[in-house]
């Protein structure tokens, strides 16, 4: 699982909320991460978008946003 950042929580002190696309390829993964529950109570909100690899390819959409990789670390 790729975790990644974008938007204002790159550039700003006070974002606005927290943008964090999620590459992975076993949906099991990825659901024990949305059952933790971490981010419900979050201020600001933390907006997860989850895709497949092959659909971040399609999109190019790390490039796009010129999001910057958290997990694993670059």
């Amino acid at each position: 699982m790729e975790v990644w950042a974008f938007g204002s929580m790159l550039w700003s002190d006070r974002p606005h909320d927290l943008d964090v696309p999620i590459a992975y390829n076993d949906r099991a993964d990825l659901l024990a991460l949305r059952d933790m529950g971490l981010w419900e109570v979050t201020a600001p909100t933390v907006d997860i978008i989850a895709m497949m690899p092959d659909e971040e390819y399609h999109y190019q959409f790390i490039e796009v946003t010129g999001a910057l990789r958290l997990r694993p670390p670059a």
